[in-house]
């Protein structure tokens, strides 16, 4: 199944939310549309999530779906620790609410999205 951003997108609000069934889509479309946004715009993003346990599990695999479907056949999507790379620059990073209090002094000036992902 295919989750469409295209109506979502079309509003221009600052906040989207999208609430749907397991599987269809919606962690998948948002990925390739952040990857898109960093290789058209150089906009960066930050994958979010609840707890730590919920990065280790989701951050190693994070492009494997797109890599799998040949999404971005020109462009190297590589994970390094919590970090996301496009043909070896950083595009994301992985952040976890529960310790964002930790980040408060970083400096993200390149983020344009925040995909917070919750089970």
């Amino acid at each position: 199944m295919y989750y469409s951003l295209n109506r979502v997108l079309s509003y221009g609000s600052f906040l989207s939310f999208l609430i749907g069934e397991r599987g269809c889509g919606k962690t998948y479309s948002v990925t390739k549309w952040l990857v898109g946004q960093y290789i058209k715009k150089g906009y960066q993003f930050v994958y979010m999530r609840r707890y730590k346990s919920d990065l280790k599990k989701s951050v190693p695999t994070f492009f494997d779906s797109l890599i799998h479907n040949n999404e971005f056949p020109d462009h190297e999507l590589k994970v390094k620790g919590n970090s996301f790379y496009i043909v070896g620059n950083l595009a994301g990073y992985a952040v976890t609410l529960s310790t964002v209090q930790d980040l408060k002094s970083s400096n993200f000036d390149m983020v344009k999205f925040i995909m917070f992902e919750v089970p």
